[in-house]
Parts: structure tokens; C-alpha cells; sequence
């Protein structure tokens, strides 16, 4: 029960305090990712880990902001037409300004008893239930966190000199306080640049954003 507390409670955190994490809960939650299952025990990713202002700079401008299309629903990674651009339409990911920031990238696989390649879409895989036991170790820790996919991830691998491309960022610290707005607005040099959704509690989060579905709809039971 006490796990599912702590599920439950969780949101993706995009606005952080000044407050680093210990070594020590570092530690622990980059162990607990360690232990993860890999597909075929081929272990082809590794995590890098930065408090680099530069590297959270790069992610935060440069490469994980979204921009949404007027008329279209979804947001697509990067600007499409910078003729175009209009800062009410630049949504930034905050889950990269983390105090600590954990990026996943492929790199081969490790194990040197296992022969052949491991695909990427293995890979994908195996980052899922790594940053999925990642996040459960820093839930036990107290420790806020938000996952980014929305990557250009050749050039994070590029800009590390690390790996062939990344899969998956994670951010790491404690969480600002609700502002009690939908957005934050961003600025740079005291310019408007963009914007990122607040740190809203579940309860209050938009519709779509807080829908679970039923255990019924959910969990099939064999009825043979």
C-alpha cells in the first residue's frame, strides 16, 4: 500500500528548487536502474549523469522544446518554419533543468557472452523498465523527477560524444511550488520565449492529463 501511495501522488515535475539531491540517494537510484532485466541480457545502454549547467542549457534550448501548430492538436518536437514562430506557440520541457539530469543512450551491448546485435526498439525496451525502477527508487527517496522522450536524440549523443543517439532524459530534485495557473510563462534576458506547463497536482490537472482507467478496463481476466 504503501507504493501505491507514493504512485499515486506522483506528477511530472518540470519546475525545480534550488536544491540538489545527496550522492547518496543519487547513488541508490542509479543502482536500482542498474538492476533492471535487459532483453537477452545484452545490456546495450548506459546512463550518463550531469549537474552540468552547459549540457542542461543545450537540452533545455536547443533541443527538447516542442512547438504547437495552430489548428493541429498535437505539439511537434522543434520548430518547424522559424519564419513562423511565435513564442505562445514554444512549449519548453522543464524535466531537463533538473538539479540532476539521467539521460539513457545506446551503446552497444556489454555482456560479452551474448553474440548478435541488439535492436533498438530492444533497447527502447530495456530504458522503459530501467527508468521505471529508477523512478520507484526516487519515489522511495522523496525524490521528485519528470521524464522527457520528446528528444532529438542523435544530436544529444553528438553533442556527449557518447553512444549512437539518446533514448529518454530524467530529471531529478524537489519541486517548486504550484503557481496555481496551467502554464509558466518563459523568459530569456527578460524576453518572452516559450512557455511549460506548471507543476499542477493531480487532482487539478486537466482531464485528459488525470484520466485512469478503471481496473475493469484495464485488467482482462482469463475466464477459461
Amino acid at each position: 500500500m504503501i507504493l501505491k501511495k507514493l504512485l499515486e501522488s506522483r506528477i511530472t515535475t518540470k519546475w525545480w528548487l534550488d536544491k540538489d539531491i545527496s550522492n547518496n540517494d543519487l547513488n541508490y537510484i542509479l543502482e536500482c536502474a542498474r538492476l533492471a532485466p535487459s532483453i537477452h541480457g545484452k545490456f546495450s545502454t548506459s546512463i550518463f549523469v550531469s549537474r552540468d549547467k552547459t549540457y542542461k542549457n543545450f537540452l533545455y534550448e536547443d533541443n527538447t522544446y516542442c512547438y504547437g501548430i495552430p489548428g493541429k492538436e498535437t505539439m511537434q518536437r522543434g520548430v518547424p518554419h522559424p519564419e513562423d514562430y511565435n513564442p505562445k506557440y514554444k512549449r519548453y520541457n522543464g524535466q531537463v533543468n533538473a538539479p540532476v539530469v539521467l539521460t539513457w543512450l545506446y551503446t552497444g551491448h556489454k555482456n560479452p557472452s551474448v553474440k548478435g546485435d541488439h535492436f533498438h526498439d530492444d533497447a527502447e525496451r530495456d530504458v522503459l523498465v530501467s527508468a521505471s525502477y529508477a523512478s520507484i527508487a526516487a519515489l522511495e527517496k522523496q525524490i521528485d523527477f519528470g521524464f522527457c522522450q520528446c528528444i532529438g536524440g542523435k544530436e544529444i549523443s553528438d553533442f556527449l560524444g557518447i553512444g549512437s543517439h539518446a533514448i529518454l532524459v530524467m530529471g531529478l530534485g524537489y519541486k517548486d511550488e504550484y503557481q496555481g495557473q496551467l502554464k509558466r510563462q518563459v523568459y530569456k534576458d527578460g524576453k518572452h520565449i516559450g512557455w511549460d506547463i506548471d507543476n499542477i497536482p493531480f487532482d487539478l490537472r486537466e482531464h485528459h492529463r488525470k484520466y485512469r482507467p478503471k481496473m475493469g478496463d484495464y485488467i482482462i481476466w482469463d475466464q477459461t
